[in-house]
């Protein structure tokens, strides 16, 4: 018999403590009068909804909803959100945001809880005690069973972690998002119906990274330089700012005013570093820190701590968020965090194992792949003696690689535990675009940790495999021994990385590889198609089985390519194209964490040259927009402005643009057209570029003279502080990327 049906495949019954739910009302309080409507709050307002709404579903009776300032009642009562009857014990409670009760009483069922948590307490009664599944937006489940008789019930629940976010194109949807009791704002809107959310003023500006929105270089780095970081030699480099300028503090305190006057009712603000190569100043203030024993995680906190103070007087409830990250994870010296400040530690650890299990792999093999688990906790419980509130920014994917299989399932648990006992209150998972690496099973089984982080592991294993079962149908089993068949072949995984750094292939003694594993992984996932019982299964399991595919061509096409024969040449090509067209048919539209699946041409281009970017070269850009697009580029040079000299360099993309030739400003402030369209054609190769008469200039001044806005996405990545020559590319494909290297002038 299966486990799970189909919503509506089957009539169920249901009883509360011995009462059939046809005896039943669902009663809400009310503030209207005699004569008036119903005043209830809306959170509450949608929970009687859909409580009523699936209990329709599952044995096709509605449930009157009635209010308590009604004369008439029936005997048996679900009583939500607060009532005046009698034996609503709930009404005068005082409930955290998220908590919530759930608790039979004197023949009546009561709900109720927090703002949000009245809704949590009705998706887990019906979790927990009518057998719904709520695996995604759109695969919903029940279980396959004649009665659901419920007894006596007791829970009151409070979760850990005050703050879950995924950035999760999975859990995107507001009403998922409930079902899945994920708070964040930042990818969602959730309405006042579902109780609002947690999330950080300032739009997708505020949430992390904001000195470059406090204080946009854009606006005043060409009038105040000194507002951003010294560099070594005197350079301001506006990638960070100078914590210690009193004007600049002004600049961004106001703008942090604005951001939380802009919110109805704010409850966090973030104060952060930016991302990437982030400069640390070295004026004679900050570098006074550092002289006396200090560091850059000092003068951070200094200034968060500044700035927690100041907003503090219009706004006393607001916590201040700044993250520890990159050159500011190491704890401060002598400064401390005030009580409203949040630190946010950014890391996670060999993600082959949970965190606890990795430092104790570190600690008994002193093998280095763990040791960055290892330093992590020692950060975490640094911070913990310090601080009163830690939030965790955790990374659980293969961001540079985001298709290809990547076996973490069982070390959510554990990690989320570990950070529920070291004073984490807030989670911010660094989620993922739609992929074929079971992306709708992660983000199940970690809203499942972040909500409770408490739960059994067998609890946990009961989660992974109702899931499996009820979103990919009889072949599950089948999917469940691929899951462990990476796992066991899969003894580290240090952050992301290629395919192949996870679960290498071995070389054959004769030449070429082993594909034992690529063809045991197919055949896996071939039974369990033969096994679906209808399209949607069907494609389901199609669409995870893609991870396989894009493995193998992954780490096995560049050396066919080079070293097969033509037949085995042809249908690693053929291969390439079709699982490229299967990417497109189910969503799949991008490669690397921040990188569109580009415009293919000739297939031959293997994917390692749609995930391309080489960190050893002096200007990589891509075209990450969903059109072809012109894309400009600033080649450092020495030099004044106005200079005109000639340029050589290695040059390597992927673009495959009939027009996308390269063109230098010139004479005249011009473009002047090279007529050089270096294409993806010669297999893995970098092409001597010669570009002459390039004038020596500035993103100010190149805006100026083209008349191009410095905010128009063509220039707004061009670096503000430094003069060199621009280049332009016509045209770009979406996705595609440039790569140049040995720059040199040659005049």
């Amino acid at each position: 018999m299966k486990k799970f049906l189909r919503l509506g495949e089957k009539i169920h019954n249901i009883s509360i403590s011995g009462t059939n739910i046809s005896e039943f009302s669902i009663v809400l309080h009310s503030d209207g009068g005699a004569k008036g409507a119903p005043i209830t709050p809306i959170h509450i307002t949608k929970g009687a909804s859909v409580l009523q709404s699936y209990i329709y579903k599952i044995t096709d009776m509605y449930i009157p909803i009635l209010y308590d300032t009604f004369p008439l009642k029936t005997k048996h009562e679900i009583l939500i959100g607060g009532t005046n009857r009698e034996n609503d014990f709930s009404r005068n409670e005082e409930f955290h945001d998220d908590g919530f009760v759930i608790k039979t009483k004197d023949g009546s069922l009561v709900i109720n809880g927090g703002k949000r948590g009245v809704l949590y307490g009705i998706y887990t009664f019906l979790e927990k005690y009518l057998g719904l599944r709520f695996f995604t937006k759109d695969c919903e489940r029940i279980l396959n069973q004649e009665n659901f008789q419920i007894d006596t019930i007791d829970i009151y629940f409070e979760p850990v972690f005050e703050y879950r976010e995924f950035c999760d194109w999975t859990g995107w949807d507001p009403d998922f998002s409930v079902k899945s009791k994920i708070n964040g704002s930042f990818v969602r809107k959730l309405r006042a119906e579902d109780g609002g959310s947690v999330g950080f003023a300032g739009g997708f500006a505020g949430l992390v990274h904001t000195f470059a929105h406090l204080v946009p270089a854009s606006k005043f780095y060409k009038s105040h330089p000194e507002y951003y970081a010294e560099e070594e030699g005197g350079r301001r480099n506006p990638s960070g700012l100078c914590l210690r300028d009193d004007e600049m503090f002004e600049v961004a305190l106001e703008t942090a005013r604005n951001w939380l006057r802009a919110e109805e009712n704010p409850t966090l603000i973030s104060v952060s570093i930016n991302d990437g190569d982030v400069a640390y100043c070295r004026c004679e203030k900050c570098r006074a820190v550092l002289e006396r024993g200090g560091n850059d995680t000092d003068n951070l906190i200094w200034f968060v701590n500044r700035m927690s103070r100041a907003l503090k007087q219009e706004f006393p409830n607001v916590m201040v968020e700044t993250i520890s990250y990159g050159a500011v994870s190491e704890p401060p010296v002598f400064e401390r965090p005030d009580k409203n400040v949040i630190i946010r530690v950014c890391g996670q650890g060999n993600n082959r194992y949970s965190l606890p299990d990795g430092v104790a792999k570190y600690l008994e093999t002193g093998d280095p792949a763990f040791k960055s688990g290892y330093d992590f906790i020692q950060r975490i419980e640094a911070l913990e003696k310090i601080t009163e509130k830690i939030y965790a920014w955790i990374y659980p994917y293969n961001y540079y690689i985001i298709n290809s299989p990547y076996p973490n399932l069982h070390t959510f648990l554990g990690s989320a535990r570990y950070y529920a006992e070291h004073n984490v209150k807030g989670i911010y998972i660094n989620g993922e675009t739609d992929t074929c690496d079971f992306a709708e099973l992660k983000f199940y089984l970690l809203s499942k940790v972040t909500f409770d982080p408490y739960m059994t592991e067998e609890e946990y294993e009961v989660l992974l495999d109702e899931f499996l079962e009820g979103y990919y149908g009889k072949g599950w089993k089948y999917i469940k021994k691929y899951i462990a068949l990476t796992e066991k072949l899969c003894r580290s995984i240090e952050g992301s990385g290629t395919p192949d750094k996870f679960i290498p292939l071995k070389k054959r003694r004769g030449g070429g590889y082993d594909d034992t594993f690529i063809k045991r992984s197919r055949a896996l996932f071939g039974k369990a198609l033969a096994q679906a019982e209808n399209a949607g299964e069907y494609r389901r399991i199609k669409k995870s089985s893609l991870q396989v595919d894009y493995y193998e061509l992954y780490t096995l096409m560049d050396y066919i390519m080079d070293h097969g024969t033509e037949e085995e040449k042809a249908e690693i090509v053929r291969k390439n194209r079709e699982v490229y067209e299967e990417f497109i048919k189910f969503g799949i539209t991008r490669v690397v964490e921040n990188a569109f699946l580009p415009v293919v041409k000739n297939f031959e281009q293997s994917p390692v040259e749609c995930c391309y970017w080489d960190s050893t070269c002096t200007v990589s850009d891509r075209n990450n927009e969903n059109t072809e697009r012109e894309l400009y580029v600033l080649l450092p040079v020495e030099g004044n402005c106005g200079e005109i000299v000639d340029v050589e360099f290695l040059y390597k993309t992927n673009n495959e643009n009939a027009r996308g030739y390269l063109a230098l400003f010139g004479e005249d402030a011009k473009l002047v057209d090279s007529k050089i369209n270096p294409t993806w054609k010669e297999y893995r190769r970098y092409t001597k570029i010669q570009l002459r008469g390039g004038m020596i200039t500035n993103a100010y001044e190149f805006s100026k003279l083209s008349g191009i806005p410095l905010s128009d996405i063509r220039l707004n990545l061009l670096p503000i502080h430094c003069n060199g020559v621009i280049m332009r590319v016509e045209s770009m494909d979406p996705g595609a990327y440039l790569s140049l290297k040995e720059l040199k002038v040659i005049k």
